[in-house]
C-alpha cells in the first residue's frame, strides 16, 4: 500500500477533482480561494495531514483506494476539502513533496541498495 506522501506527491489537479466528486472542479476552484497560513493552518505527519479552517478542520489519510478526506462540519465532498487539496497542489514544494517519488514502495530503497550493491 502506498503511504500518505506517496499518495499526496502523485496528486495533481484530475486526481483532486475525481476525489471531491461530481462538482470537483468547482469545489476545487471555491478552496483555492482560501488564505492559508501554511506554518499556523497545516500540519502533517507520515500518516495524517491536517487542515484548520476557521470554519472547520480537514483531514486527509491513505486508504488501500487511495485518499480518504474528512471535514469536521461537512457529510459529502466540500469546499474546506478543496481547500486541502488546492494548498496541496500549490505547495507541494513547501510540503515536501518535491522530492519523494510517488512510484516508490516501502520496499524501494532496500531494492535499490541491493542492486548497487551487486553492481560493485
Amino acid at each position: 500500500m502506498k503511504t500518505l506522501k506517496q499518495h499526496l506527491a502523485a496528486l495533481n489537479y484530475q486526481k483532486a477533482c475525481e476525489l471531491l466528486g461530481e462538482h470537483g472542479e468547482e469545489l476545487l476552484r471555491q478552496g483555492g480561494y482560501a488564505e492559508i497560513d501554511i506554518a499556523s493552518q497545516l500540519s502533517h505527519s507520515q500518516h495524517i495531514f491536517w487542515l484548520n479552517l476557521p470554519e472547520a478542520s480537514v483531514t486527509i489519510t491513505a486508504a488501500e483506494q487511495g485518499l480518504h478526506l474528512s471535514c469536521s462540519e461537512c457529510l459529502f465532498a466540500c469546499q474546506h476539502e478543496g481547500a486541502a487539496l488546492a494548498v496541496i497542489l500549490e505547495e507541494k514544494e513547501a510540503l515536501g513533496l518535491t522530492d519523494f517519488s510517488p512510484y516508490a514502495d516501502d520496499q524501494s530503497g532496500e531494492l535499490i541498495k541491493k542492486a548497487l550493491d551487486q553492481r560493485l
